[in-house]
């Protein structure tokens, strides 16, 4: 204690220890890889992954009006939304998601990468 009855403050300071820096000279770029890696899988595609564009047509054109398609390649917050103007409508307004699926399957066929809902490039 100080004269006075105050408390003496003491500093400490850590030196930076040169043998951690000898043993991971590259930690923060293989941090910054490993985290990347991790952020952006590669997914690796089979053609047992593959939807069948085909089928997303012939779903479309058939009973898209009730948002089958669009469940087909995994979007189902569009299938259920087509689905709900349907089925609460009793069927007057079913035109709209059937018009709305006849220009989903367009744009898929002019798409020059079509895929699904999970990045997946979709078949012929």
């Amino acid at each position: 204690m100080q004269p006075g009855g105050t408390p003496q403050q003491h500093t400490f300071t850590q030196q930076a220890n040169p043998n951690v820096q000898q043993q991971y000279p590259n930690a923060q770029a293989h941090y910054a890889s490993t985290m990347n890696q991790i952020a952006n899988p590669v997914v690796m595609q089979s053609h047992l992954m593959q939807k069948s564009k085909m089928a997303y047509l012939l779903l479309g054109i058939f009973v898209g009006w009730l948002g089958v398609h669009n469940f087909y390649i995994g979007h189902t917050s569009r299938g259920l939304a087509q689905l709900l103007i349907s089925v609460f409508t009793l069927g007057i307004l079913a035109f709209i998601p059937a018009i709305w699926a006849i220009i989903e399957c367009i744009m898929l066929f002019t798409s020059q990468y079509p895929m699904d809902a999970n990045g997946v490039l979709m078949r012929d």
